[in-house]
C-alpha cells in the first residue's frame, strides 16, 4: 500500500499544471508587439513584390521570345517556297523588292505580321539570288522587325 501511494502522489506532482503566477517576465506571455507586427508584414508585402516583378519579367520575355519564334519560322517558310518555286517569285537579273501580301505567298502570315523581301542577283555567281527577308510586327505598343538571310538558286541543277 506504501508503494501505490508514494506512486500516485508522483504521477499528481507531474500533471499539476503550472499557475499564471509563475511567469516571471509578462511581455513574453502577451504574444507579439505591433513592431513585430509591422516589420513582418512589411517583410511579406516587400517579398511578394519581389517575386510577383520576377513572374512579369518572365512572363515578358517569354512572350518576346514567342513573337521572335513566329516570326523566324514565318520567314523560313517563305524562303523555302521561293526556294521550291524561284521561277514564281524572283525575276532574273534585276534587284527588286517585294510585299509578301503582294506575292502569291502559299504560306499564311500570322497575325500582326508582314515580310518585305529584297533579292539581289549575285554578281560573281549566275543564278543564285541573295534573299532578305524582313519580317515586320506590329503587336502591342510596340513595332519590331526579324530579319532572314538567304540564297536561292534559279536553276538548282546546273550548280
Amino acid at each position: 500500500m506504501g508503494f501505490r501511494s508514494e506512486f500516485g502522489k508522483g504521477v499528481k506532482e507531474i500533471w499539476r499544471r503550472p499557475s499564471r503566477d509563475c511567469c516571471q517576465d509578462k511581455r513574453e506571455a502577451a504574444g507579439f508587439t505591433l513592431i513585430e507586427v509591422v516589420v513582418s508584414l512589411f517583410l511579406v508585402y516587400f517579398l511578394a513584390g519581389m517575386l510577383l516583378n520576377t513572374m512579369m519579367v518572365g512572363k515578358a520575355g517569354v512572350n518576346t521570345s514567342h513573337r521572335q519564334t513566329v516570326a523566324c519560322t514565318y520567314a523560313s517558310s517563305l524562303l523555302e517556297e521561293i526556294k521550291a518555286y524561284p521561277e514564281y517569285f524572283i525575276v532574273p537579273g534585276k534587284n527588286y523588292a517585294l510585299d509578301s501580301r503582294e506575292a502569291g505567298f502559299v504560306t499564311v502570315p500570322p497575325e500582326g505580321m508582314t515580310a518585305q523581301l529584297e533579292f539581289q542577283p549575285m554578281g560573281n555567281v549566275p543564278g543564285v539570288y541573295r534573299v532578305m527577308i524582313h519580317v515586320i510586327a506590329d503587336q502591342g505598343a510596340s513595332t519590331w522587325e526579324e530579319c532572314l538571310l538567304g540564297y536561292v538558286r534559279m536553276n538548282p541543277e546546273s550548280l
